[in-house]
């Protein structure tokens, strides 16, 4: 009933006819919100294009019903037209999780395109691990994190240990380790990392002489999709493991993306 109250009140306000989106490429007409269920898809992403021909104040929209947890659904001008300033064939953004909507309206006949509503819905991630692991000295190595907590746009990998990016943009990317019975003077590294090479660190020393320390990393990261995304450790150490009574003590890493 929700899904239905809201599909009625997108096309009252766009003045839009309705149309059920499909799982091919697809060039869309003016005036016409698509309604897409993802969840059938079955092998590619899917191209959805604005049309070359539009007067100003044509409008076209596209809403989810239902996301996919392997495909995207990619937005783009046509050839010779923009989108939000992006020239056509290169996409401006892409959905995939439930409930998303994006209004586009033409604003410079046959040529120039702008977003009017953007109900794109943020990915939230967290993965972490919940048993002690202990190898972590030497040098910073990638820590498994085999749970997930959170995964708003099935963006957790926890067979590889990592956060897969779906959709490139701004995130807020953050990891946390904590160490019990690190001994005076020694101390914990933690890192973000993205395709293997540690982008952000965050550091902690014991002052105590079996102290628990944790530490965290935490910074704004413009990442692309396809990014991998985890958590690395370091201690100097060698009896220290990450162990302690809090279950958040363990290794982990979580985004949010920022629309």
């Amino acid at each position: 009933a929700v899904k239905e109250l809201l599909l009625s009140d997108l096309r009252q306000y766009t003045n839009m006819a309705q149309a059920t989106g499909t799982d091919a490429d697809t060039t869309m007409a003016i005036n016409t919100l698509y309604v897409v269920d993802m969840s059938a898809w079955a092998t590619a992403d899917r191209t959805y294009t604005l049309p070359g021909s539009a007067s100003v104040g044509d409008r076209i929209g596209i809403m989810v019903t239902a996301g996919d947890a392997s495909h995207e659904l990619v937005i783009t001008a046509g050839t010779g037209d923009t989108l939000n300033g992006i020239a056509g064939g290169t996409e401006w953004s892409r959905l995939f999780i439930t409930n998303e909507v994006v209004i586009m309206r033409c604003i410079v006949a046959n040529t120039t395109w702008v977003v009017e509503y953007d109900g794109r819905i943020p990915s939230v991630t967290s993965v972490v691990k919940t048993s002690a692991q202990s190898n972590y000295t030497g040098s910073i190595v990638k820590a498994t994190v085999s749970t997930s907590e959170i995964d708003v746009g099935n963006c957790a990998d926890t067979s590889n240990n990592r956060i897969t990016i779906r959709r490139a943009g701004r995130y807020m990317v953050g990891a946390f380790c904590r160490l019990d019975n690190l001994a005076d003077g020694k101390s914990i590294v933690v890192g973000i990392g993205v395709g293997g090479t540690v982008v952000s660190r965050g550091q902690g020393m014991s002052s105590l002489a079996t102290g628990a320390v944790g530490t965290a990393a935490l910074c704004p990261l413009v990442l692309a999709a396809g990014d991998q995304v985890g958590v690395y450790v370091y201690h100097d150490n060698v009896s220290s493991i990450s162990t302690a009574a809090a279950a958040d003590s363990y290794p982990r890493i979580f985004s949010t993306e920022v629309l």
